[in-house]
């Protein structure tokens, strides 16, 4: 009988030591709802295998007490994310993807520590996970949404991975939905989670259907839909990777003998044996186009059209590859020594250029060049409203608003001491813009 209860203790040890084992070795070994028993094989999205992706279930350990985010059958959002990222989490690890998880129970994890996670994990791309509610549950609002950061003009990658994603979603629901801007919720700064990480990776957030519908959240409170929206997820994230994420790097000299900068551009579009799609390389300083040359397969010599004046400068750079992706949006900076004179011969000079359209690129050159001197000058007003001239002589209208509206915004009291604005002479809106994300400088033996 002794013998017998020791043999059983073993046997009991063992099976708990191998469970042990067992969970530590894959995160997403949880209770079996959780593991993905589905129509698609993920091990055959090989294309994954080498991606880092952060999937962050959204809220999480106070559904309880926020009567908002309970659903009319009890069910709580933080629930429905958590199951819908786990059964991901696990399609996603089986087709060989390195996943990294905000959170994988019901527990509350600050905005700022999400955000510190995905810096310090530095993924390919952040997924957040949620369900959206609506105090016109009455009416039974029910579609999808995806958030980007900003807009599709500073997330151009997000956007095209939320289109992606609600393509998907609009299937699974049967109904339209639309990419949002984070600011059309959150007007001054956006939601936290996507503006402090927008420079690490592109993000999205994700919100498959209102929770607050009666019908809808007996649909969330089935395992078998949560396994239905973790495949749309998963669909959407391999068709983005199949058509791939372009990226560039730039090469940079001081200058070259004819006494100009040398600026060479070399793109990947993420795709073997592809291209850039005609016509979708764009590229300015200080906001001016500027024209560039082909100097080999993915390379492009920058030509900045005469000289680059003495000052702060910004060079942004955005392409897309043949399946209409679309690189970040890059910028350079780069500097050129500041004389004595130099602003008042600039500013003087490019002032008199920007009336005609086939001079206004290069007196646009001079005067960006002349603020970037002394942005906040007595001169700066008057200056921002020459630069927002010249650049409506070049057809750049939206460029041309965004000058005139900063002239009276950063400076309420220029005219008289008297605000004048775009938006009215009491405006409260505020001209926000983003320079995009730092482009990766090597040496000009890796281009």
């Amino acid at each position: 009988m002794v013998l017998f209860q020791f043999h059983k203790v073993n046997i009991i040890l063992a099976f708990i030591l191998l469970s042990i084992i067992s969970f530590g070795c894959r995160e997403d070994r949880l209770p079996g709802k959780y593991v993905y028993n589905g129509d698609i094989k993920p091990e055959d999205h090989g294309h994954l295998a080498d991606k880092k992706i952060y999937i962050d279930p959204g809220h999480g350990g106070k559904g309880k007490s926020d009567a908002f985010r309970v659903a009319p059958n009890g069910i709580t959002e933080e629930e429905i994310n958590l199951s819908v990222s786990l059964i991901l989490s696990d399609m996603l690890s089986r087709a060989g993807v390195d996943v990294v998880m905000s959170r994988t129970k019901d527990e509350d994890i600050t905005l700022k520590q999400r955000a510190e996670m995905v810096r310090a994990a530095s993924p390919d791309i952040l997924v957040s996970v949620h369900h959206n509610g609506t105090r016109r549950a009455a009416d039974g609002v029910n579609y999808p949404l995806v958030f980007i950061r900003g807009s599709a003009g500073i997330s151009p990658v997000s956007f095209d991975m939320a289109e992606a994603l609600l393509a998907e979603f609009e299937k699974l629901l049967g109904v339209s939905g639309q990419v949002v801007s984070d600011f059309a919720v959150f007007n001054e700064t956006g939601t936290m989670l996507l503006r402090e990480t927008y420079d690490v990776c592109p993000g999205i957030i994700g919100e498959a259907g209102f929770f607050s519908d009666d019908r809808f959240c007996e649909k969330l409170a089935d395992r078998d839909f949560n396994q239905r929206e973790a495949e749309a997820y998963f669909r959407a994230i391999s068709l983005y990777f199949i058509k791939g994420m372009p990226s560039a790097v730039i090469a940079y000299n001081g200058g070259r003998k004819s006494g100009g900068p040398a600026y060479v551009i070399k793109t990947d579009t993420g795709i073997k044996d592809s291209r850039i799609m005609p016509g979708s390389m764009k590229v300015t300083i200080n906001d001016v186009p500027v024209s560039f040359v082909k100097r080999g397969e993915g390379k492009y010599l920058v030509d900045p059209g005469g000289r680059i004046y003495p000052g702060e400068h910004r060079l942004n750079i955005s392409f897309k590859n043949i399946e209409g992706h679309s690189s970040p949006l890059y910028f350079f900076r780069f500097s050129r020594m500041i004389k004595k004179g130099d602003y008042d011969r600039l500013n003087s000079e490019g002032g008199n250029l920007i009336s005609r359209r086939n001079t206004a690129a290069e007196g646009l050159k001079m005067l960006t060049a002349a603020f970037s001197m002394n942005p906040t000058g007595i001169e700066a007003p008057g200056l921002l409203r020459n630069i927002s001239r010249g650049f409506e002589v070049l057809g750049l209208n939206k460029t041309s608003r965004y000058y005139l509206e900063s002239a009276s915004t950063f400076f309420p009291n220029a005219n008289g001491r008297k605000r004048t604005s775009l938006m009215g002479s009491e405006s409260n809106y505020f001209p926000v813009r983003y320079y995009g994300i730092k482009i990766p400088v090597v040496p000009f033996s890796k281009i």
